[in-house]
């Protein structure tokens, strides 16, 4: 999906996922902006539950949410970007 941030993006897509959740399905979520932290906020705001969702952050990895969210500019997501193939492989 494409769009400016707010737009609804992460929150469609989820959608899509818990449906396939429901029904028994696979589910993957690359995460390239969104930490964990901050999905399952989304998700609880909607009372939605994640369980069922498998979440694999592509982002900085290594640091926890408290320093991902000291960034105050800019996030991550939109000064970096990193090879993402490396972890693909692995997950497939």
């Amino acid at each position: 999906m494409k769009g400016a941030p707010g737009t609804g993006k992460t929150t469609i897509g989820l959608q899509f996922l818990l449906e396939g959740a429901k029904r028994g399905e696979k589910c993957l979520y690359l995460g390239l902006s969104e930490t964990k932290g901050q999905l399952d906020s989304l998700a609880k705001s909607f009372g939605w539950s994640l369980e069922g969702i498998e979440i694999h952050d592509m982002g900085r990895r290594g640091e926890s949410d408290d320093k991902r969210s000291s960034y105050t500019v800019f996030s991550p997501s939109e000064m970096e970007l990193v090879p993402l193939h490396r972890d693909c492989d692995r997950l497939v």
